[in-house]
């Protein structure tokens, strides 16, 4: 029989960051596992590129994360100049490539 466990409230020793997030837990100790002080920092230069809402989600041995944008994603964007594709698919890969890092600092704890 799976127990019902309510999230906890979790408050960091970052001060700003925990004015920019909220973080919850089914166990306290978990997110102080997971959000050192690399791993937070790499978080908030994450939500700094994608310049808006930004939601994470560890489970297990996953990173499941959601950015909220302005517009929806299956209108087609027309009319676009070399140079602003060239800047979007720049901050695609800065996205990414954040990402990537907040897992590789994860992973080094």
């Amino acid at each position: 029989m799976k127990v019902l466990t309510f999230l906890v409230n979790i408050e960091t020793e970052n001060e700003v960051f925990n004015n920019i997030f909220s973080v919850y837990a089914q166990y306290g100790h978990n997110a102080f596992y997971i959000l050192k002080p690399k791993v937070m920092e790499d978080i908030m230069e994450f939500v700094g590129i994608i310049n808006n809402n930004v939601y994470i989600v560890f489970y297990d041995k996953y990173m499941c994360i959601g950015c909220e944008q302005m517009r929806n994603l299956f209108d087609a964007v027309v009319n676009v100049s070399v140079e602003e594709q060239g800047k979007n698919m720049t901050m695609a890969a800065n996205i990414i490539q954040k990402a990537r890092d907040i897992l590789i600092h994860i992973e080094s704890q």
